[in-house]
């Protein structure tokens, strides 16, 4: 299997700008109570990324996409077509998928899922999904301190926070702690 990944398309900065605009509204005052943005770094998930084809009558045509599905928490994107992407090793991204790869199927299910809310008839959606790669999508991962520690992720592709990433976040940091072995 193939390995890639994508280079952030946003600053450091920006996502750090976002983090710290985020945690100064009162709402996250309410929720975050206090907490600072003392360290940001740029972390790399692993997703198995299915490449589809997709015909319906109300799309007049072919689509041809990605949906990926994250390995930590099995969450689902549907990623852009046409994102360049690059060769990766072990040095570059040292975070290991987990867990057993997912089947075609599950994919499958995703985008059709995705089609149908637009289309009316079942019968009118083609959908073809093909073998997956290995594609890992960079995240800033920000650590917030107060009364308790934190961390709070922002995509690294468009800057915009992801609330739902934290959990897949912190079971790869885990599950890298358990692969380092003391002295």
């Amino acid at each position: 299997m193939k390995v890639q990944y994508l280079k952030p398309e946003v600053p450091v900065e920006k996502a750090k700008k976002n983090i710290q605009t985020h945690l100064q509204t009162w709402l996250s005052k309410c929720f975050f109570y206090r907490k600072k943005l003392y360290s940001i770094e740029l972390v790399y998930l692993p997703y198995f990324v299915f490449p589809y084809t997709l015909e319906s009558k109300s799309l007049r045509g072919e689509i041809q996409g990605f949906v990926g599905i994250e390995t930590y928490e099995k969450q689902a994107a549907i990623l852009p077509a046409g994102q360049e992407t690059f060769e990766a090793d072990s040095t570059t991204l040292p975070l290991l998928p987990v867990g057993e790869e997912i089947k075609e199927k599950h994919a499958y299910n995703l985008v059709y899922q995705e089609a149908f809310k637009k289309e009316k008839k079942r019968s009118s959606i083609k959908l073809q999904v093909n073998s997956p790669f290995l594609l890992y999508v960079p995240y800033y991962v920000g650590y917030l301190k107060g009364k308790e520690t934190d961390i709070m992720a922002a995509d690294g592709l468009s800057g915009n926070l992801q609330y739902d990433m934290k959990d897949a976040i912190l079971k790869a940091f885990l599950k890298e702690s358990q692969l380092i072995k003391p002295g």
